[in-house]
């Protein structure tokens, strides 16, 4: 990384993708500077910018938790799945038993 001087344009665009869920480190290696740069970028515009990294990892954090709760209600209706399948045939075999008991 060197040290480049990054335009308001750049700085623009580049709290823009924050904003959108972008990831600073990701954009520090694209535009050719460290993630300090950006930092402190957003600590100069704190008034403003302060909680666009709260924004920002909060935004990561709702997805993980969306992508977990997907996984937890597959599991759960695979489980629920098995219990009534087996439910069924258990009933299915008490109600042959009985009729084979009757039938004798």
């Amino acid at each position: 990384m060197t040290n480049t001087k990054l335009s308001n344009e750049q700085l623009d665009e580049i709290e823009l993708r924050l904003k959108e869920g972008e990831k600073v480190n990701d954009l520090a290696a694209e535009y050719g500077v460290t993630g300090k740069t950006i930092y402190n970028h957003i600590k100069k515009n704190a008034n403003t910018d302060g909680t666009l990294l709260e924004l920002n990892r909060l935004k990561r954090e709702n997805k993980a938790l969306k992508e977990l709760v997907g996984i937890v209600t597959l599991e759960l209706n695979k489980e629920k799945n098995f219990f009534n399948q087996t439910s069924s045939t258990s009933r299915a075999k008490q109600n042959f038993a009985g009729r084979a008991f009757q039938n004798l």
